[in-house]
């Protein structure tokens, strides 16, 4: 009778245990005792295991799709910009090949004129200064300096 009860409980401690299971302790990929397995089975852990890895499967989805699409619209930023830069750099060489130009024109066109001739240097600091600003803000303050000198040489000389 002993021995029959120490079964009984030594069974019903095995199905215990079984019962104990949960979704996250049926893993198919790992071999478990039979009674974990079956537990398993007949509890519905597995397919509810199934059913949460492809729900975080679809989440993670949808985010690897979000970073991608973010990755997308950084890369075509950064072309943009990287395509505006080459046409600013493009219009800082013809505005220095014009501004060079004109300096030229101007300084032959003025030799004796004092006043004429400051201008000139000044324009041609301004250009300095232009060329070797690094920021974008510090370009725009000086080409609108520059811009206003060049125009106030043009009325002077009656270029209108």
């Amino acid at each position: 009778m002993v021995k029959k009860n120490g079964l009984i409980l030594i069974a019903s401690a095995i199905l215990f245990s079984g019962c104990a299971t949960t979704a996250s302790d049926c893993d198919p990929a790992v071999r478990k005792n039979t009674v974990t397995t079956a537990s398993c089975i007949f509890g519905g852990h597995y397919e509810t295991r199934q059913l949460s890895k492809e729900a975080e499967l679809k989440e993670q989805t949808i985010i690897s799709e979000s970073l991608r699409q973010i990755y997308d619209l950084l890369e075509a930023e950064q072309r943009g910009v990287a395509r505006d830069f080459a046409t600013t750099r493009n219009q800082y060489k013809q505005l220095n090949a014009t501004l060079n130009s004109l300096i030229a024109q101007i300084n032959a066109n003025s030799q004796g004129n004092q006043a004429l001739q400051q201008k000139i240097e000044d324009l041609k600091e301004k250009q300095l200064y232009v060329n070797s600003s690094t920021s974008n803000t510090q370009k725009q303050v000086a080409l609108d300096s520059l811009y206003t000198e060049v125009e106030s040489l043009k009325n002077e000389l009656g270029y209108n």
